[in-house]
C-alpha cells in the first residue's frame, strides 16, 4: 500500500497568501491534489499544515482524513515530511508519496504510473522526470523511512537520492506539472490563469 503526504505547511512568503488555498478547476490547490490522490486510487492521505494552519483548517471542512500540525514548520519541509510520516506510525505503509501543495498540475495517470512502478520494486524511490529533469511527487519505499530521520535538514529528502542513487527509479513522462512549482503571483499568473484561461487573481481565489 502507498499512502500519500501533502506538504502544505510552509509560509507561502512569496506569494503573501496561503498557496494551499489557491485556486484551480474552481477547488483549493489542496482539494485538487487530494482529488488527484484519491482518483489514482491512494485513499490514505495525510495533510500536513503549519503557517496558516488555522486559516487553512477553516477551509477544509469537505476533508474526512488526516491533518497534522507541525509546530516547527520554519525548520523546513524535512520536518512537515516527518510530521505526516509520524502519524501514519505504527502501521506504516509500503511506501509514500510526497507531494509538495505549490506543485498541483501533476496528472492522475502520471500519480497512477508512478504507485505502479513502485509496487513493482518496493524497495526503490521514484521520481518523475520531464525532459531530463526531476520533479514532483517523490515515493519512497518503506525502508527508505528511518534514514529520512537522520538527514540534513537544509538538504531535506533529495539527500536519499544523492546517497542512494543505486535505489532511484526516474520515471519518464510527458506531464510537465511534476517540475512546475506554483511559488509567486507569476508563477500562478502564467501555469494557472494562462494555461486554464482565466482571468482570476490570488485575491478573489476564484478559479
Amino acid at each position: 500500500m502507498v499512502a500519500a503526504i501533502v506538504l502544505a505547511a510552509g509560509a507561502s512568503a512569496r506569494m503573501n497568501f496561503p498557496k494551499a488555498l489557491l485556486h484551480i478547476h474552481g477547488r483549493t490547490f489542496l482539494e485538487h491534489i487530494v482529488r488527484t490522490l484519491r482518483t489514482a486510487e491512494i485513499q490514505n492521505v495525510v495533510i500536513v499544515l503549519g503557517a496558516d494552519a488555522e486559516v487553512i483548517r477553516k477551509q477544509l471542512r469537505w476533508y474526512e482524513g488526516t491533518v497534522v500540525i507541525n509546530e516547527h514548520w520554519e525548520l523546513g519541509q524535512l520536518s512537515s515530511l516527518l510530521t505526516g510520516l509520524d502519524s501514519l506510525s505504527p502501521f506504516l505503509p509500503d511506501g509514500i508519496l510526497i507531494w509538495p501543495v505549490d506543485r498541483p498540475l501533476v496528472e492522475t495517470t502520471t500519480v497512477s504510473s508512478l504507485v505502479q512502478q513502485f509496487q513493482a520494486c518496493t524497495d526503490k524511490i521514484i521520481v518523475p522526470t520531464y525532459h531530463g529533469k526531476r520533479g514532483h511527487p517523490v515515493i519512497f519505499g518503506r525502508v527508505m523511512f528511518s534514514e529520512l530521520a537522520t538527514v540534513a535538514e537544509d538538504i531535506g529528502a533529495r539527500a536519499l537520492l544523492w546517497h542512494h542513487p543505486e535505489k532511484v527509479l526516474e520515471h519518464i513522462t510527458d506531464d510537465d506539472g511534476v517540475i512546475i512549482n506554483i511559488d509567486t503571483p507569476e508563477d500562478y499568473e502564467e501555469n494557472v490563469m494562462r494555461r486554464f484561461h482565466t482571468t482570476a487573481s490570488t485575491n478573489n481565489q476564484a478559479i
